[in-house]
């Protein structure tokens, strides 16, 4: 059971193009308890688990460090872990932009 309030993060996953004028988003939502360990949950505040290794995906936040910076970086592992993807496949699912030559 969460130990405190569920909030939530909004993640640009790709930026607004031609082909997607509003851009693609995620969101991302986390707790932060007593002892300052982030960890990432649904929206119902349950912990987020790593579909392979089955561990709850938690941050310890030292002094001075944002959880919400935290929460957005974790957001993207968790997404790509969940759609089974590496970075560099993220990063690759995208439309090619080639420059337009004319006739050739």
């Amino acid at each position: 059971m969460p130990t405190s309030e569920v909030q939530s993060v909004v993640v640009q996953v790709r930026p607004c193009s031609e082909r997607e004028p509003a851009g693609v988003v995620t969101y991302g939502y986390f707790t932060v308890d007593a002892d300052n360990v982030l960890t990432m949950t649904g929206s119902d505040g349950v912990p987020v688990r790593d579909p392979v290794s089955g561990e709850m995906w938690t941050h310890k936040l030292e002094p001075g460090e944002d959880a919400r910076h935290v929460a957005r970086r974790l957001t993207l592992k968790v997404r790509r872990a969940l759609r089974g993807e590496t970075e560099a496949q993220e990063r690759f699912r995208g439309p090619l932009k080639l420059p337009d030559l004319g006739i050739v």
